[in-house]
C-alpha cells in the first residue's frame, strides 16, 4: 500500500522519514538452467538498519525527555500496583470484620434471656463494626454519623426481620439431621444474616464515597438486604450451629 507523507498531515521534517522494509513474501520470476521462466515467491528479508540509527541519532540529542517520561512510567506502574494491593486488603480485612461481628450477633441472640435484651447487645456490636469498617477505608464518621447510621438501620429491620427469619429457617432446614428448626436458632440466624448484610452494604458505600454518609449506607443495606440474605444464607447457618455444639 503506498501512502504520501503529506497526506498524513502535521509537520513531518524530511530527514525524520527513512526507508525501510519490514521483510515479507515477494513474487519474482525465475529462469530455469532450461530456458524455461516462472513464477515463484521468496521470502524478502527485513532491513530496518537505517531506521534504528535514525532513533539513536534523536535520542542522542536529547534523552531527557525519555528519561523522564520512562520515570513517570514507573511511579504510575508502581502506583497501579499500590492501590491494587490496598484494595484487596481492605476487602480481606473488611471480610473479617464482618465475619467476626455476625458471629459475635449470633451469639448474643442465642444468649438473650428476655425479648429486646439482644438488641441491645447487638447495638454495641453494630458500633464496633462500623467504626472498624469505616477505619479499614481511611473514614473518620462523627459518633453522631455512626448513631444515625445505625438507626436508620434499625428502622429497615424492623421490615427485613420478617424476611430474614424466613431465609433463615429454610437454610437450617437444609442440613441433614437436623429435624425441627428451634425458633430461638433461626432467630439468631437471622439477626446474624442481618449484621451481615448490614456490614458488606457500609463497605460498598465506603468503596463508591470513601467515607460513612448515613442515609446512602442505610439505603444501599434496604435495597441490597435480599440479595445478601439469600448469599449468607448457608454460611451463617453453619455458623450458628457450631456455636450451638460448642
Amino acid at each position: 500500500m503506498l501512502l504520501r507523507i503529506d497526506e498524513l498531515g502535521g509537520d513531518v521534517r524530511r530527514d525524520h522519514v527513512v526507508a525501510v522494509s519490514a521483510g515479507g513474501i515477494a513474487e519474482i520470476v525465475e529462469h530455469h538452467a532450461d530456458g524455461s521462466e516462472g513464477p515463484t515467491r521468496r521470502a524478502r528479508p527485513a532491513d530496518v538498519g537505517v531506521l534504528v540509527v535514525a532513533i539513536n541519532r534523536l535520542l542522542g540529542d536529547d534523552t531527557k525527555p525519555l528519561d523522564v517520561r520512562r520515570e513517570r512510567a514507573v511511579f504510575q506502574i508502581a502506583a497501579e500496583k499500590l492501590e491494587l494491593a490496598e484494595s484487596e486488603y481492605r476487602l480481606q480485612r473488611s471480610e473479617q470484620i464482618i465475619r467476626s461481628s455476625t458471629r459475635k450477633a449470633v451469639v448474643g441472640a442465642m444468649a438473650a434471656v428476655s425479648p429486646g435484651t439482644d438488641i441491645l447487645v447487638q447495638g454495641y456490636i453494630g458500633t464496633t463494626m462500623t467504626q472498624e469498617l469505616c477505619s479499614i477505608y481511611g473514614a473518620a464518621p462523627r459518633d453522631l454519623d455512626v448513631e444515625e447510621f445505625l438507626s436508620m438501620g434499625q428502622s429497615r429491620v424492623g421490615r427485613a426481620l420478617p424476611l430474614s427469619m424466613a431465609v433463615a429457617g429454610n437454610g437450617l432446614k437444609a442440613f441433614p439431621g437436623l429435624g425441627t428448626v428451634v425458633g430461638g436458632l433461626a432467630h439468631a440466624v437471622a439477626y446474624g444474616l442481618i449484621f451481615d448484610a448490614l456490614g458488606r452494604s457500609l463497605v460498598l458505600t465506603l468503596t463508591r464515597h470513601g467515607e460513612l454518609v448515613p442515609e446512602t449506607a442505610a439505603k444501599e443495606f434496604e435495597e441490597g438486604i435480599s440479595e445478601h440474605l439469600e448469599a449468607g444464607v448457608r454460611r451463617i447457618a453453619k455458623m450458628a450451629l457450631d456455636e450451638k455444639t460448642d
